[in-house]
């Protein structure tokens, strides 16, 4: 899979690893570089050249479904990560219960890297083989990746 991609994908869905590991509250306070990469994917997308409007919009689409299935499974990640601390915390708790979470948690980390990986190849479609687009996101990651 072309590493060009893997990252523009990771741009685009940053954010919502951010945001379900440290809760809203910390959403644009210092030290939240998630966000702010996330912000520069949206961006480039959009200021591409290269791309068609209809393209752009296509994008936009796609990392806003993209973005909110990200958050859900996120949530339901964190969630169970709450009841698995509780879980081992309990001294009245089995092996078999804490066994069983921790299988919820990677069934749906699965699904966060399904969903990953169906959305790469949508943005890889979308965008084409355009050299002019290409190459301008390619400066973009440059610029923001050192």
């Amino acid at each position: 899979m072309n590493k060009f991609y893997v990252l523009i994908l990771a741009l685009s869905l940053n954010v919502t690893s951010f945001a379900a590991e440290t809760g809203p509250a910390a959403c644009g306070k210092p030290g939240s570089e998630s966000l702010d990469i996330s912000q520069i994917g949206h961006d480039a997308f959009r200021n591409a050249p290269g791309l068609t409007e209809a393209q752009k919009l296509k994008l936009a689409d796609l990392m806003k479904s993209t973005f909110a299935q990200a958050e859900k499974i996120k949530l339901g990640i964190a969630n169970l990560k709450v009841d698995l601390f509780e879980t081992l915390t309990d001294p009245s708790a089995d092996n078999g219960k804490v066994n069983k979470i921790k299988d919820q948690i990677i069934e749906l980390d699965k699904r966060r890297l399904a969903l990953m990986f169906k959305s790469l190849d949508e943005v890889k479609a979308l965008i084409g083989k355009n050299p002019e687009t290409t190459k301008y996101l390619r400066q973009i990651m440059k610029e923001h990746s050192k």
